[in-house]
């Protein structure tokens, strides 16, 4: 993973693993969904981790951290931007820290991490998948849908309830966007 994987937006990743990696860049954090391109976090990022969860790799697997693309990180004397965590899960009393992080020769500022507060997922029974399917079944506008996807997002599915109500939205959205076409 590098910074430009993180220019759409923030992305949180469950670790799954935590291995040796080369002298220029000793740490290599693999997470679910990877795709073979671990996380290689920074000096200052790996200092963030020790103080949160130790110096144990071991024990950050199953732990969760929102990570993204600071474009004021700095390399070589340059702005080029950098992997930085924003929250993480397993903070003491899930509550955020503070510490000093050195950006660079000479200069050091307050660094903040906020707690990742992971909701459970839960599972969707068939009633509530009905009425789902009945909600976007008369939902007439884009809005209307985007209103209904948005509920079904706070919820936290699993991962097959998920996907049960991602194939009724995707058909939905393609009759409203049908409808809207036939207006125009």
């Amino acid at each position: 993973m590098n910074a430009d994987d993180l220019i759409s937006g923030p992305k949180t990743i469950e670790i799954s693993a935590v291995k040796a990696g080369s002298a220029d860049q000793p740490v290599n954090v693999n997470y679910i969904g990877d795709d073979n391109k671990p996380w290689k976090p920074s000096k200052g990022m790996r200092r963030v981790l020790v103080k949160a969860w130790g110096d144990e790799g071991d024990d950050y697997v199953s732990k969760k951290v929102t990570l993204y693309n600071n474009p004021k990180v700095r390399w070589a004397g340059k702005e080029e931007g950098g992997i930085q965590i924003s929250h993480m899960s397993g903070l003491k009393d899930d509550k955020p820290f503070s510490m000093m992080l050195t950006v660079s020769r000479g200069k050091r500022e307050l660094y903040k991490v906020q707690p990742l507060v992971v909701k459970p997922k839960i599972q969707l029974t068939d009633e509530a998948f009905d009425g789902y399917c009945a909600d976007l079944a008369v939902a007439e506008t884009m809005a209307n849908l985007s209103a209904i996807s948005k509920d079904i997002r706070e919820k936290n599915f699993d991962t097959a309830g998920a996907e049960r109500l991602t194939t009724v939205y995707s058909a939905e959205t393609k009759r409203v966007r049908a409808i809207v076409e036939q207006i125009k």
